[in-house]
């Protein structure tokens, strides 16, 4: 095998050995709900839960536009 091909293989290992350190696992945390339940309360521990919001809209949001030519 030629020295450009040990050379390339080296660079293309550590480039693939390189990406795998950064990869970041997916941890399952516990979901705690405190807001209107006093102490902390544990809903899900490491499980999947279905979780509800209501959106709410900021104050002074633009809620409409307009397009025209700049002069």
């Amino acid at each position: 095998m030629s020295h450009l091909k040990i050379v390339l293989r080296f660079f293309v290992a550590i480039f693939f050995l390189q990406a795998s350190v950064y990869a970041q696992v997916c941890p399952a945390p516990s979901i705690n709900a405190q807001a209107g339940t006093g102490a902390s309360t544990t809903i899900c521990s490491g499980q999947c839960v279905n979780l509800t919001a209501t959106v709410v809209p900021p104050p002074n949001s633009t809620t409409s536009y307009s397009v025209g030519a700049v002069s």
